[in-house]
Parts: C-alpha cells; sequence; structure tokens
C-alpha cells in the first residue's frame, strides 16, 4: 500500500506541475472561475434568482464571486491567528472581497470550516471542498469508491445548495443568516453561494475530479475494479 499511495503521490504532483505549466491551464485559473459566474449573471437576468443573488451578494456580481473559493487560501491558520495575508501575484481577483463585511466572512469561513472533517493537514479542511480523486475510469460519482469522502467536492456541494434553498436563505436578512448546513459544513448564505459559484468552475476542472492511480510497477489501475488493490487499500 505505501508504494501505491507513494506512485500516486507522484503522479499527482507531476500533473499539477505540467498543468500549471502550460497556458491552456490557465483558464482554470482566477480568468476561469469568473467566466463561469459571468455565464451565471447571465442566465438569471430578469429571473427572481438574480434579486436573491443581489440580496446575498450585495454589489458583487458571480462574476467577481467566482475566484472567492481560492481566495480564502490567504487566510491563515489557528497558528497565526486567522489573518488574511494575501501573496501579490494572487491579490487581484480578491480585492473585491476586502471589504470589512466580506473580509469578515472569510475568515469566519475559514475558522469555521478548518477543523470539522477528518482531513488533518496545515492547511484547512475546506481546502479539501474542491476536490474529488476519482479514479479515470469511473464515468459516474459514487460515494464509497477510492477519492471520495464526506467532505469532497460533490458533498460541499450539496450542503451549498441545501443552504440556499432554505428559508433563512431566501430572506432579506439573507447575506448574514446562517442556515443549518449537513456535516461537516458550516456556511452563511453568502458563503454558500461564494463557494457553489466557485465549485462549479472546479468540478469542470479534470485535475479537481479525477486522477490516476499506479501500482508499484507503475502501471494504471482500477482500484474499484481489482480485488487486489481494493485489498491493499485496507491494509
Amino acid at each position: 500500500m505505501g508504494n501505491f499511495r507513494a506512485a500516486r503521490r507522484i503522479f499527482a504532483i507531476t500533473a499539477a506541475a505540467i498543468a500549471l505549466a502550460g497556458p491552456a491551464a490557465q483558464a482554470w485559473g482566477p480568468v476561469g472561475h469568473s467566466e463561469v459566474g459571468a455565464i451565471a449573471d447571465e442566465l438569471i437576468k430578469s429571473h427572481r434568482a438574480a434579486d436573491q443573488v443581489r440580496t446575498i451578494l450585495g454589489p458583487v456580481t458571480l462574476a467577481q464571486a467566482g475566484p472567492w473559493g481560492d481566495c480564502i487560501r490567504s487566510v491563515t491558520g489557528p497558528s497565526e491567528g486567522f489573518r488574511y495575508q494575501p501573496e501579490p501575484q494572487y491579490r487581484p481577483p480578491c480585492r473585491v472581497f476586502e471589504s470589512p463585511d466580506f473580509l469578515a466572512s472569510m475568515i469566519d469561513y475559514a475558522r469555521n470550516n478548518w477543523t470539522n472533517c477528518a482531513y488533518r493537514r496545515n492547511d484547512g479542511c475546506h481546502t479539501q471542498y474542491h476536490f474529488a480523486d476519482l479514479a479515470l475510469q469511473r464515468t459516474a460519482y459514487h460515494f464509497g469508491d477510492v477519492g471520495t469522502n464526506d467532505y469532497d467536492i460533490v458533498h460541499a456541494m450539496n450542503a451549498a445548495i441545501a443552504a440556499l434553498r432554505s428559508a433563512e436563505c431566501s430572506g432579506p436578512g439573507a447575506a448574514t443568516a446562517r442556515p443549518r448546513t449537513a456535516a461537516p459544513f458550516n456556511f452563511t448564505c453568502r458563503q454558500a453561494l461564494l463557494i457553489l459559484t466557485h465549485l462549479i468552475g472546479d468540478l469542470h476542472q479534470p485535475l479537481h475530479v479525477g486522477g490516476v492511480y499506479l501500482d508499484e510497477k507503475g502501471e494504471q489501475v482500477d482500484p474499484d475494479s481489482s480485488n487486489a488493490e481494493r485489498a491493499r487499500e485496507h491494509d
């Protein structure tokens, strides 16, 4: 199992490096997320949903909201006191969230979604809401397959949608309301809309929802159809 995990980790690092180096991959950064939000802005024009989006987000459009999920990465963790410390190269699309109320919301989101799941590394549970590492051989999402968990992108999106459908998110005070959300998530209505807009973009990024699994010989395997690999997963 150790060799299997090590091979997968090497692949993930290599694939990420290639993706970041390629010009086409840049569309999946803030520009791509903004374009996803802009499409949503157009689709809801003249609909009641547009009015409720304005109630929740105020002057921020869905196009501006798209990069929000990555702006949260600039909020430090508990050891540094939950502060917003953006690196200059990542700051431009995040400036719209630097007003006092949006800044407080970013810090609140990071604080309430940092240690609330089984993920135990230094960058917080919420950073894992963006992914599902399904084997490329899978043609549909099935919870329980290797690469899924209860805080992956599918669960995060469902939790955000459920929050936005709640009575709390439908009224005039929706901007700051905090409806009950499915464990382990903790969203206000505003945070639910912002993260959902971001995750729609992430869902369409191959490196966010799929993974190549290799055995100790470096050969591609399907961990959900091989009895041998399943046995290794439980070793």
